[in-house]
């Protein structure tokens, strides 16, 4: 029986937090830095991430390679299909074994990256902005924080 490829799963808000997807995706492999173009990152009515189509915006994450059991499990995490539905969206991706000399506005890799599909959920139904839930805000902090105190892998 033929086993179902890994996942490139784009993580944005509070799955920037490695201990947290270390929680929900123990399998999980930490792949790289994408770029989703003609999106931008917002808070909804729930008080949690999300983001919208927007011309000309971007929105940065980070892309984890995930098993089919992984996947299943970020799914109940994020109560699809009722808070997020899963997409697949173009996004530029910079690996994290790559050590180019680039320019230090652009993340490691190449300065051109690489397009790839990538899983997204995104919350189509609440898309006006709100403030976000206190207990949102710390685990996306926590999440900026590790990434600041590290180097990128």
């Amino acid at each position: 029986m033929a086993s179902t490829p890994p996942s490139l799963y784009f993580a944005y808000g509070s799955n920037l937090w490695l201990h947290q997807m270390s929680k929900r995706c123990p399998k999980s492999r930490f792949v790289g830095i994408p770029r989703l173009h003609d999106w931008r990152f917002i808070i909804n009515q729930h008080g949690v991430g999300t983001i919208v189509q927007s011309e000309n915006d971007h929105v940065w994450g980070l892309v984890y390679n995930l098993t089919a059991d992984d996947e299943a499990t970020l799914d109940i995490n994020e109560d699809v299909p009722f808070s997020y539905v899963k997409k697949y969206l173009e996004i530029t991706l910079w690996d994290a074994n790559t050590t180019d000399d680039v320019d230090a506005s652009i993340p490691p890799g190449s300065s051109e990256g690489r397009t790839i599909s990538g899983l997204v959920y995104v919350d189509e139904e609440r898309t006006d902005e709100r403030l976000p839930r206190e207990e949102y805000i710390y685990r996306v902090g926590m999440g900026i924080e590790e990434w600041l105190q590290t180097e990128c892998p």
